[in-house]
């Protein structure tokens, strides 16, 4: 199955389930990521070979927000999943193998490529790999000293939208739920992973 690769925007957001791969624990996944970059390095995979190698602010269930390098293509669109996470960016988000939410709900921004192999500057309010605190208000993140706002001095108001779109939406299927979608079993994580693409 050959896997698109379709242009989009910086700014676009998509939202969906997720589930992380890789390391000791995950058998499955031990080969080269399609992107070259080495499973040990905090990535994602999308199902878009467009974007392979750029960036995305991943908004976790637990509220975290961390900007990730694409560094792998799927998950397979059969699993209903949008976004995998390497098993090397779980502590950054807050997680580990044992407690990450299996078929939680993410939403993930678009921020474009770089030649650094940093996250675009003006879209950084951290290093990469550094979980983020979403705040309420422009004006609570001026006051906390993150240069003005969540995006920095140049943000795009169509980003800064798409994040709040999906932080709304976040709520209201985290609210939907009854928050009880802490873990899932090895089962669903095994399913993930099994249908990863390769590249």
């Amino acid at each position: 199955m050959a896997i698109p690769a379709t242009p989009i925007t910086v700014g676009q957001t998509i939202t969906g389930k997720t589930s992380w791969f890789g390391g000791p624990n995950d058998p499955s996944a031990q080969g080269t990521p399609a992107s070259g970059i080495p499973i040990t390095t905090p990535g994602i995979a999308v199902y878009n070979r467009a974007t392979l190698g750029g960036w995305w602010r991943v908004k976790f269930p637990n509220g975290k927000t961390v900007d990730l390098r694409q560094t792998d293509l799927g998950p397979a669109p059969f699993t209903g999943r949008a976004v995998d996470v390497t098993y090397s960016a779980l502590g950054a988000a807050g997680y580990n193998e044992q407690n990450f939410p299996t078929d939680g709900t993410v939403t993930a921004t678009y921020l474009g490529k770089t030649t650094s192999g940093q996250p675009p500057a003006a879209a950084v309010a951290a290093t990469p790999g550094t979980a983020l605190a979403l705040t309420s208000t422009p004006a609570a993140a001026a006051s906390s000293g993150a240069g003005g706002d969540l995006f920095g001095a140049h943000h795009s108001e169509l980003l800064y939208a798409a994040v709040w779109i999906g932080a709304l939406t976040m709520a209201a299927y985290l609210l939907w739920t009854g928050l009880n979608r802490s873990t899932h079993g090895a089962p669903a994580r095994a399913v993930g992973r099994a249908a990863r693409v390769a590249a």
